[in-house]
């Protein structure tokens, strides 16, 4: 045996540790600085919109004792830039201005006195007969699984029921117990404190049926000891999602016009000369990119790449986006680009593809792809603004939810839009509060 050769293979394999030892602690330590610099920032950011806030709200009561004539205006709370009344959106940062209703429904905590005020959870499990959750986990030293599924049974007086089952029989749990849960993850974890009571450490969770899963890729959610998600992982890897299996991302956008605009444009669409609308219009005052459902399994995908922290690729590949893995989450409040109480009387939306979209995410190192969920995400309230190029549902690629968080990507792009302008002319309805497509091209 050639000893020398051995022991220098032996050193370079230490030295290689030591190098990625490294580098993982000075990219926690930039994750660290970054944070805390992005959490000073905030602090000035809402010291000074307080400050604004507070001289200008000073100087409206001095005002409105001599002179009322600036009332009609009020700032920017993240750059403190003068605004009109009806400004919805900041021209300076960009930030959304919200309206007393909207203030008031921000501030207010959600407060819940009893299991019985949470709000009620939005799966509907008998659309998911069949389906059910799969626990992996040791118990003293010893490899155990446990199923749980969603079955058509009978009570006691044969009455045909759903309950949940596992190999014992029926579980004694029912829609109230998942009160607070916001989707079908967050209902296997209740789920796993009934049935689960021997585990030694950490228990895998997945949902599917059989081996199926929504994103037709394995699930593996990490629940610690005590059977709530796991938060002991420290070390992260990159997730990239690309919009690039067949559906591409939406991007849609909203101008405000005047009377005069109105008639303009519209004469413009009905004679099809689409060019010269835009000497007509302003800068658009809200934009959303979405990832439109029609039901389409094959093309409403997304393709995926796992890379850790040197961008060696760990895994990739492609998952399902659906409609049934699709939920609204209380920590991400609506951002319609129109409402009933907000909207111009009227409003001019284009609609153009967007081409090889990504988002890239920090996620933990136990991340598992078949474990995400998606956020819905839509242009508008239902049956305010009606689009035949919006989808029956509405996501995104720039955040997901995993094992109980909201996440929000740190990096995003695309290669710019296909070209394939859309354009639709609509005029507010007092009477049925919605609007009315006037116009299309």
């Amino acid at each position: 045996m050639d000893y020398d050769k051995y022991f220098s293979d032996l050193q370079k394999q230490q030295e290689k540790m030591f190098e990625m030892e490294r580098r993982l602690m000075e990219e926690q330590m930039q994750q660290s600085m970054l944070m805390q610099q992005f959490e000073q920032q905030k602090l000035m950011q809402m010291q000074q919109s307080m400050l604004m806030q507070a001289q200008h709200q000073m100087q409206s009561d001095a005002d409105s004792t001599e002179n009322s004539s600036n009332s009609d205006s009020r700032f920017c709370p993240e750059c403190g830039e003068q605004l009109s009344m009806k400004a919805r959106f900041c021209p300076i940062c960009g930030t959304r201005i919200l309206d007393d209703d909207d203030m008031k429904s921000n501030s207010e905590e959600e407060k819940f006195s009893s299991s019985e005020d949470l709000p009620e959870c939005p799966v509907d499990w008998e659309n998911f007969e069949g389906c059910g959750f799969t626990y992996t986990y040791e118990s003293d030293g010893e490899d155990r699984e446990v199923e749980v599924t969603y079955e058509l049974g009978e009570d006691a007086d044969g009455e045909e029921m759903y309950c949940w089952c596992s190999e014992d029989g029926p579980i004694d749990i029912c829609d109230d117990d998942f009160r607070g849960c916001e989707d079908i993850n967050d209902c296997g974890v209740v789920i796993a404190k009934r049935v689960i009571h021997d585990n030694d450490g950490e228990v895998k969770m997945s949902f599917g049926k059989g081996e199926l899963t929504f994103t037709d890729q394995p699930c593996a959610i990490v629940l610690d000891e005590e059977l709530n998600y796991s938060a002991d992982c420290q070390e992260t890897v990159t997730l990239t999602l690309y919009a690039n299996q067949g559906t591409d991302v939406m991007r849609t956008n909203f101008y405000d016009l005047d009377e005069d605009e109105f008639e303009t444009i519209k004469q413009l669409l009905e004679d099809g000369d689409t060019e010269e609308i835009w000497d007509h219009i302003d800068e658009e005052f809200f934009c959303n990119e979405t990832f439109d459902l029609w039901g389409d399994e094959e093309s409403e995908r997304l393709g995926y790449e796992i890379t850790d922290s040197d961008g060696d690729v760990i895994d990739e590949g492609d998952i399902s986006v659906g409609s049934e893995n699709l939920f609204a989450y209380r920590d991400i409040k609506d951002n319609f680009a129109v409402t009933q109480e907000g909207h111009p009387q009227y409003l001019l939306v284009t609609t153009d593809s967007v081409k090889r979209s990504y988002a890239e995410y920090k996620v933990p190192a136990n991340f598992s792809i078949g474990g995400i969920s998606f956020v819905k995400n839509d242009n508008a309230k239902k049956g305010i603004l009606h689009c035949e190029y919006f989808g029956d549902d509405v996501t995104c690629i720039t955040q997901i939810r995993y094992a109980g968080q909201t996440l929000s990507c740190n990096d995003m792009g695309d290669a710019g839009t296909v070209g394939d302008l859309r354009y639709f002319l609509y005029a507010w309805d007092d009477e049925d509060e919605c609007y009315r497509l006037v116009e299309q091209a």
